[in-house]
């Protein structure tokens, strides 16, 4: 069993008994698939926790891993966990990095690929800047290897993901990455029909407000389109994610802002019940990081996380009913603990036997749910099943005809306008805006709709501007004591401050993240 941070080594592991697992998402498929004459090969770049993998094994789907990577060796004891070994997989910053294959060792036959590549080239707390983020040439690499795959290894089906932004138009752009994208495979892989969804975590038996776009392709062999998603299920209750009965986090361990922000929540929490805008038996989600009337607008969302990323550390929750009573009389007044945030994706909690808390925080943040792959996988592979029955003859027995690989990256560049300097933005006479004055009025979101949507462009909101609410406390310096402080690690640019938790993590003030019923200014 992985060892545990050093500031969690006192706590000793996590204590999984009565942590309920991730409801079951499997008895909304109708129409179960039946076995293949062989294993499906599974390829998998940047392959995080494989939850493509998880979502075949709950549909039954037998697979084998092939040709896929990842540069994080901690991976390694879940993974193993999962597949009973590491056949098929690469890790580390050598060994698994897609950018230094060579192409000539990929696997010769491949029967699904899936991916979600790096997100923060798009991504709202990124610098979305697909065009100069080095980040992106793991996007690209993806596509060559689809190519390459379709036209050397018989590939049925692609799945990547990524997040919304990928689907917007960036930088004053005509077209967005994805639009780019369809154009490319289209000249590219004629042999293939394409699909793109946006769908939320939300609406599919997850309790997490996770908006993402999926990018499918099918080998015209097998159908003339792409089978939509499954429909929305059934909605689910944070609760249902959440250990019971475990003592409240002391506020003496926290900063002394994230207590002044805490009491600000808890306010806020009254006022919207005293309105009759909280109904009864709610949880409420805080990001204890952010203040009121500072940079990043307060974010609180209701029955159920915010969407989770490597960043969004300080996830604090609060049952509503009992707010008025002191911390040891309520249900809720705590952290999300790390193997919560592993059953909000959709993944066994069990997996946090395996891994350090913090690697826990990254690899939920850059994971794609489960049930999401499900929903888009489930329909795909059932109509494989359809046109082929049994794949013991696939690929065929001809060579596929290779060609010349094409230059992913030129043909994006030549295509993603450049950002703008912040000179070339706005004028030096430009007159800045003051904020609009009178009381901070958080505004409550509505939950996802409850059906699948196809991506729709639309422009980005305006953050609504707030002021500080009265009788504010002057923030202090936040500085833990030296009992609580653990070493300080470089930030880069963003000031930090730390706190040693009582479950043994230590959180790192982050970026800001709000979905779902949400009160928050901010957009993903």
């Amino acid at each position: 069993m992985s060892v545990l941070p050093a500031t969690a080594q006192r706590f000793g592991p996590p204590d999984l008994e009565g942590v309920p697992s991730a409801p079951d998402w499997v008895h909304y498929v109708k129409n179960k698939v039946a076995k293949f004459g062989r294993p499906l090969k599974l390829c998998c770049p940047c392959i995080g926790l494989n939850n493509g993998g998880r979502a075949l094994k709950e549909l039954g789907i037998d697979y084998e891993l092939v040709g896929s990577c990842d540069v994080l060796s901690h991976l390694e004891e879940p993974l193993e966990q999962l597949e009973g070994n590491l056949n098929g997989i690469k890790l580390g910053t050598e060994a698994g990095d897609i950018l230094s294959m060579d192409l000539e060792t990929l696997p010769k036959e491949v029967d699904i690929l899936m991916a979600g590549p790096p997100c923060p080239p798009f991504a709202s707390n990124g610098n979305r800047n697909p065009k100069e983020d080095e980040r992106t040439n793991v996007f690209y690499q993806v596509i060559l290897w689809i190519v390459l795959f379709v036209r050397r290894a018989g590939l049925l089906y692609a799945l990547v993901e990524n997040v919304q932004g990928c689907a917007n138009r960036l930088n004053g752009a005509t077209k967005s990455f994805m639009d780019i994208l369809l154009e490319f495979f289209e000249q590219e892989l004629p042999e293939m029909v394409w699909r793109l969804d946006s769908l939320n975590a939300a609406n599919y038996g997850l309790a997490q407000s996770r908006n993402r776009v999926f990018l499918q392709g099918l080998r015209r062999d097998v159908k003339s389109s792409v089978p939509a998603p499954l429909p929305a299920f059934e909605p689910v209750s944070l609760r249902d994610f959440l250990k019971p009965g475990l003592p409240p986090t002391p506020r003496d361990s926290l900063t002394k802002t994230m207590q002044t922000n805490l009491k600000n929540y808890e306010g806020l929490v009254r006022q919207k019940k005293k309105d009759g805008t909280i109904p009864r038996g709610s949880l409420a989600v805080f990001e204890l990081d952010r203040a009121f009337g500072k940079t990043y607008n307060p974010s609180m969302t209701l029955d159920m996380s915010p969407c989770l990323k490597t960043q969004l550390r300080y996830l604090f929750v609060v049952s509503t009913d009992d707010v008025d009573l002191a911390d040891g009389q309520r249900e809720f007044s705590r952290w999300i603990l790390p193997f919560e945030r592993l059953s909000l994706q959709g993944v066994a909690p069990d997996v946090a036997l395996t891994l350090r808390a913090g690697d826990i925080l990254h690899a939920t943040g850059n994971a794609y749910p489960v049930n999401l792959i499900g929903a888009c996988a489930a329909p795909v592979v059932k109509a494989i099943e359809i046109r082929f029955g049994t794949l013991t003859s696939w690929p065929k027995k001809a060579p596929f005809d290779g060609g010349d690989l094409p230059d992913v990256r030129s043909f994006f560049l030549a295509q993603i306008p450049k950002k703008a300097e912040k000179s070339d933005r706005k004028s030096s006479k430009q007159k800045v805006l003051k904020k609009p004055g009178g009381k901070f009025k958080p505004k409550v979101l509505k939950k996802p709709a409850g059906k699948n949507t196809k991506k729709k462009v639309s422009k980005k909101p305006k953050a609504s501007s707030m002021k500080k609410t009265a009788k504010t406390q002057k923030p202090s310096s936040g500085k833990p004591s030296e009992k609580q402080m653990p070493k300080k690690q470089s930030s880069g640019k963003r000031n930090t401050e730390e706190v040693s938790l009582n479950f043994g993590l230590t959180l790192t003030k982050s970026s800001k993240c709000k979905r779902g019923v949400a009160i928050s200014s901010d957009s993903d």
